[in-house]
């Protein structure tokens, strides 16, 4: 509950930044997921204005979404993220277009320890359901299954 308080603290100081600060982190083609070397349109992770999310154009609200920082990634830096669309299937997503630290101190940190904590539990549950179905306890920790798995938290 500690770390989930502290992001929601600091989500209010997100949203509460002037217009032109939170449009700079907008969610853009370079964020969007990638299946198959296809983009995958309003997804992905940064920033999405009141009625800027395609999928939600009626909906009144607006969000941030982080993005699991895969290590390939972050690895190939920027210059990967230009080829975004090529088919290598390598990047689910673009990096997420992080507040500078000066703007909201120790956002990212928890937001990413807040994010870490889920996946945590979820590797339990998933562990749970394997055992329920009578399944070797790490038969969803196989590669290919959920060590890459594109997800946000918004």
């Amino acid at each position: 509950a500690e770390a989930a308080d502290r992001v929601l603290q600091l989500s209010r100081l997100f949203f509460a930044l002037r217009r032109d600060e939170k449009l700079a982190l907008s969610n853009s083609v370079h964020q969007f997921f990638r299946y198959r070397g296809l983009l995958v349109p309003a997804s992905g992770p940064g920033y999405r204005a009141v009625a800027a999310d395609a999928n939600f154009s009626s909906d009144l609200r607006e969000s941030f979404n982080i993005g699991w920082a895969v290590e390939e990634q972050e690895e190939k830096g920027s210059q990967e993220l230009a080829g975004i669309g090529d088919g290598s299937g390598d990047v689910p997503y673009g990096p997420t277009p992080w507040p500078a630290e000066t703007s909201i101190q120790g956002f990212r940190e928890a937001c990413e320890h807040y994010a870490a904590l889920l996946v945590r539990r979820s590797v339990q549950l998933r562990r749970c359901l394997a055992l329920s179905l009578e399944l070797p306890v790490d038969f969803f920790d196989a590669p290919g299954l959920f060590d890459r798995a594109p997800w946000l938290l918004g």
